[in-house]
């Protein structure tokens, strides 16, 4: 059996922002082929503790500074619709193994 991974998103309260991008993200999932994957939203100064037990974190905040447990990529595109596409090729190539830093 397939592991299964898990993607984290956080805005700043972990509110509207964030689910609309995590349902997102999961609306397209198999459009990408990507499959035992688990999201879930975290508020976003849980982000950080949160970010060791995840494959990946979906970040809609303004880069912070600090070091994720787990590669970051930008949210944005989730929220807005812009970009939305290329985000979720990143994010399936980190899924998939990929490299990108924390």
């Amino acid at each position: 059996m397939a592991k299964t991974r898990t993607i984290i998103v956080a805005c700043g309260m972990g509110v509207a922002s964030s689910h609309l991008s995590a349902n997102r993200i999961k609306d397209r999932l198999d459009q990408y082929g990507i499959k035992n994957v688990t999201i879930r939203v975290v508020q976003y100064a849980k982000a950080q503790a949160e970010s060791q037990y995840a494959d990946v974190f979906v970040n809609l905040s303004p880069t912070d500074g600090h070091a994720y447990g787990c590669p970051v990529i930008n949210g944005l595109p989730f929220m807005t619709g812009f970009g939305m596409e290329d985000a979720m090729v990143e994010l399936k190539a980190i899924l998939d193994g990929g490299e990108k830093k924390a």
